[in-house]
């Protein structure tokens, strides 16, 4: 009988994984993932916690806010959570009216409006012109301008996601343009 093409494919493929399976994965152990609840170690710099960060499943908030301190300010001198919530809403990056609590994850809409108020962006698109920040608006803002991958206001933010907009909002702030746009020369 004779096979066609494709299942002579599959077959192979099947075959191939299974000899994988039994030669490799029976020696092989897979790390702790690491989570959002990781504890902020005492004095982390900059590079230390990007590092770190960026290992994280999930960001949770007392992250998000330690890296939106270092960001702001070039270091966190706050001992909690609560402290540098207070901070945050001094200077207007976080609102007063969100419920925020250490282990919460961070959504995709609040990181992209903590990064815009951090940045202080002086070009704005019409909406935002027209009603002000908002999670939803500054997220479309940032998607349109590169700083931020594209997905909904509500999905979770991963370390890596979280370290690119960090540094892609450090580029903005040391420059005065948006990442996709350094270096142009026209």
């Amino acid at each position: 009988m004779r096979l066609s093409k494709t299942i002579r494919t599959i077959t192979a493929a099947l075959v191939f994984s299974m000899a994988w399976a039994i030669s490799g994965c029976s020696t092989y152990q897979a790390s702790a993932p690491v989570t959002a609840q990781s504890v902020i170690p005492e004095g982390e710099d900059s590079a230390d916690f990007l590092d770190r960060a960026s290992e994280l499943e999930v960001i949770d908030m007392d992250n998000a806010l330690h890296g939106l301190c270092l960001l702001v300010d070039g270091e966190d001198t706050h001992a909690d959570f609560q402290s540098r919530v207070d901070k945050m809403n001094e200077k207007g990056l976080v609102p007063s009216a969100w419920t925020l609590s250490a282990e919460q994850p961070l959504t995709k809409g609040e990181l992209a409006y903590m990064a815009y108020k951090a940045c202080g962006v002086k070009e704005k698109g019409l909406v935002l012109s027209l009603f002000g920040p908002g999670k939803r608006y500054c997220l479309r803002e940032l998607q349109y301008r590169g700083m931020m991958a594209p997905g909904g206001g509500t999905m979770r933010v991963t370390g890596m996601e979280f370290v690119a907009v960090i540094t892609r909002a450090d580029t903005y702030k040391r420059t005065g343009l948006f990442p996709n746009d350094v270096g142009q020369t026209e």
